[in-house]
Parts: C-alpha cells; sequence; structure tokens
C-alpha cells in the first residue's frame, strides 16, 4: 500500500508536524510492504484557499523551485502530486478540509478536537478517523468510521531533553502558554516565558528551574520538563479531575494537574514511571501504526 501524508513542511518545534512526519520515517524503515510520502500540506480545500494558496509569493516560489522541508535523518520522501489508485490512501490531519490530493481513499489522523485550531470541520464520506490520544474526541459524519485503536507515531529527542545529575536549581519558575492563552495566568513575577524559544533554549532553563508552569493542557513540554528534573505543572483551563483531562493514567505520569500539594506528590512519585513509559512508547508506536494499516487496508480494499 501507498500512503500519502499531508502535512506543513518539517518544523521541529511543532509536535503536530513531528507526528506527521514520523509517522511517514517509521512506515518507511519499519514496514517493507508499504510506502510512504509527504505531500503538501493545504488546510483549506476550497477553491478559494486553492488560489489563495497558489498564488502566494513565498508558497509559489517553493512549489517553482520543488522546495519542501524535511528532516535529513528521516526516510520522508515528498511527492508534489500525489497518484491515486485502489492501494492509495490519503492520511490528512484534522486542521485539512475537504480532500485536497483527490484520493478516493482518505484517513484522518485526529491529533486535536477536530474544529479545535481552526473552528472548522469539512469532511467527506465513507472516510476512516483514527484518533493520537484518547483524550482527543471521537467524531462521527457522512457515513465515516472512528476507529477504536489509537494511531501514535510518538517522538521523544531524549539527547536534548534529560535530567541532568546533581543540577543547580537557581531558576524559581518559567512558563510557556502555547494554546492556553485564555486561561487565568499563576505564575509568580519574574517567571521565565519559553514562548519562541528554540528546544535547546528550553531544555537550557528546565535543567535550572523548579517548576515549570504550563497553560496549553495539550503540548509534550510539561513531559519534556518533568524529563529535566522539573516539577511539572499544568494549568486547568476548566474545572475537571485528573482523569477527565487525560483518561490513561501513564500519560499524566510526571504531571501534576493543578497546583494542589496532591497532585505536586503524584507528579514527583511517577517520575519513573514516566521514563518506563516514554522508553517503550517507539515500540507502542510500531505497534499501533501495525494495526492501522490493517484496519485501513480491510476497510477500503
Amino acid at each position: 500500500m501507498k500512503f500519502y501524508i499531508a502535512s506543513p513542511e518539517y518544523n521541529r518545534n511543532s509536535g503536530g508536524t513531528i507526528a506527521l512526519h514520523n509517522l511517514c520515517h517509521l512506515i518507511n524503515t519499519h514496514f517493507d510492504t508499504h510506502q510512504a510520502m509527504m505531500v503538501r500540506h493545504n488546510a483549506d480545500a476550497s477553491y478559494a484557499g486553492f488560489i489563495r494558496d497558489a498564488l502566494h509569493p513565498r508558497f509559489l516560489c517553493r512549489r517553482f523551485m520543488g522546495r519542501y522541508e524535511t528532516n535529513p535523518e528521516w526516510d520522508t520522501p515528498f511527492a508534489e502530486v500525489a497518484c491515486d489508485s485502489r492501494d492509495t490512501i490519503a492520511i490528512y490531519p484534522e486542521i485539512v478540509l475537504g480532500n485536497p490530493t483527490g484520493c478516493k481513499n482518505v484517513a484522518r489522523w485526529f491529533l486535536h478536537h477536530p474544529g479545535f485550531l481552526n473552528g472548522k470541520v469539512h469532511f467527506g464520506r465513507g472516510e476512516i478517523y483514527f484518533r493520537h490520544r484518547d483524550w482527543v474526541s471521537s467524531f462521527e459524519v457522512n457515513g465515516s468510521k472512528t476507529s477504536k485503536h489509537l494511531l501514535k507515531a510518538y517522538y521523544f529527542p531524549s539527547h536534548i531533553y534529560n535530567d541532568p545529575n546533581n543540577a543547580i536549581r537557581d531558576i524559581e519558575c518559567c512558563h510557556m502558554i502555547r494554546k492556553g492563552r485564555y486561561t487565568d495566568r499563576l505564575h509568580p513575577t519574574g517567571s521565565i516565558e519559553l514562548d519562541g524559544k528554540s528546544h535547546e533554549e528550553i531544555a537550557a532553563v528546565f535543567k535550572r528551574a523548579k517548576t515549570f508552569m504550563c497553560y496549553d493542557e495539550n503540548t509534550a513540554y510539561s513531559r519534556f520538563a518533568a524529563c529535566c528534573g522539573c516539577d511539572s505543572i499544568v494549568i486547568p483551563s476548566k474545572k475537571q479531575t485528573p482523569e477527565e483531562w487525560l483518561p490513561s493514567e501513564s500519560d499524566r505520569f510526571g504531571i501534576a494537574y493543578g497546583t494542589s500539594e496532591e497532585q505536586l506528590a503524584w507528579a514527583r512519585s511517577t517520575k519513573g514511571k514516566m521514563w518506563e513509559e516514554l522508553n517503550a512508547e517507539h515500540e507502542n508506536s510500531l505497534s499501533a501504526i501495525r494495526v492501522c494499516i490493517a484496519e485501513m487496508k480491510e476497510y477500503f480494499l
């Protein structure tokens, strides 16, 4: 089978983009009977959206030059045009509207709640949907199917985010806003804001900080902070329990949901389990991809 995975160009600071490119890489390096290729991301598949994208000077120049940024260390070939056939499947993240590749078989991978980022949902009939994590909303529309299986392609940059021995914790607090811009601010005066900084800059602060407070409830940076030895705190955006926030217990290892002493104790006591979970994520991702490919094959072919 051949997969065309629609994504923006590779961006090491975008978790969604990393997941999409890593899915392509894992398929190509671990599944000999399948091939995956990246295709350009077009979040608006309407005629107006196509014209706007095509006439944008930056995009037009990159198309003309055949430019598309990938991770040079990953096996992620790029196709300017998707060639549809019976055994071809297009994989779109939830922010893509319609079917820009024109492929008959369409799978959508919900990296976040459908409609959360752009307020729009425009999906076709007879598609199959996969969620990235179990906190992502299930979605049913137009006679399509939502799989009970999670599709994972987890990548953890452990060479950057790790806990140095005997670190000097001389920074009281750091924080990150990201998608949590509507949540009340609880970080103390003097806290270092990390939004917009590189991975290396963020890790350097994490390895000196006592506490990290994150207003985005669904970002990997909360785990990264815990890996660097911080007390990692997610600030709740609404009244809900930790179990309602992340139903899977293992997803909460090493992270406090709120600032209560109970949650801080939970985070500190489960850091060891968090590392065990991170070390198992690669094999778990391969198993998940194998199961989801089999389901796509049965659904479409």
